[in-house]
């Protein structure tokens, strides 16, 4: 009997370490998780949160970020939360992330869905489909070199001798796009087939909402349901 696909797994980084100003930390990004957190619940879907560790933490930045909205500071003011249950910059540690990367692989081979955003194409470094890179030849996007130097992050990059997001993706043979808006922080999407890519927080719902759209005309044949990641 074909069963839609009603399963998704968030995977968020692990490194929670000092990295901005002031001694602030790095993490998960605020409203990276939150917005497509919520997407997904109100289309009904079971959502899990995982990490390659087992633990995380919220970047300290992203409480501060001009543009989170009313709605997304109440909910992080919100202690009863579900996401502040879990007990970004994925660029540390998704690269090794041989777990996660496990798990993607099996999802997209068994008909699901990858969406990816800002640092979180890092995953790609080493995920593989029948021993092949994943992101060889597909579009995808990222967060941009223009806006790793409006957060003013580019020789902290160096410091940590973390490359560029695209020039990691252009390494793999990913088909970069480049976003078309001159503000590194406005929305854009790349989809190709069934891998989502967004290029910086704003963009997260949308990318959320683009893996429901492809997931309604996905079917498999088994009695579990299988699971999206984003």
């Amino acid at each position: 009997m074909a069963q839609t696909l009603n399963r998704v797994l968030i995977a968020v980084t692990s490194a929670n370490l000092k990295f901005w100003p002031l001694g602030l930390k790095t993490g998960y990004f605020w409203t990276e998780v939150l917005h497509p957190y919520e997407t997904f619940k109100n289309h009904g879907y079971e959502v899990d949160l995982v990490s390659e560790t087992g633990t995380t933490g919220m970047d300290e930045s992203s409480s501060i970020y001009a543009q989170i909205d009313g709605e997304s500071r109440r909910a992080l003011n919100d202690k009863t939360h579900p996401l502040h249950e879990l007990w970004s910059w994925s660029c540390f540690d998704f690269p090794k992330a041989t777990g996660l990367q496990r798990i993607g692989s099996s999802i997209y081979q068994n008909g699901g869905v990858i969406g990816s955003l800002c640092h979180g194409p890092a995953i790609f470094a080493n995920l593989k489909v029948n021993n092949q890179l994943l992101i060889k030849g597909k579009k995808v996007t990222a967060f941009t070199k223009g806006g790793e130097k409006l957060m003013m992050a580019t020789d902290r990059l160096k410091e940590h001798n973390l490359p560029f997001m695209e020039d990691l993706l252009r390494d793999l043979g990913a088909d970069w796009q480049e976003p078309p808006n001159i503000n590194p922080m406005s929305e854009f999407v790349v989809v190709d087939g069934r891998l989502v890519s967004g290029v910086n927080p704003a963009s997260a719902s949308i990318v959320a909402q683009k893996a429901v759209e492809i997931v309604k005309g996905v079917h498999v044949d088994d009695k579990q349901p299988k699971k999206s990641i984003f």
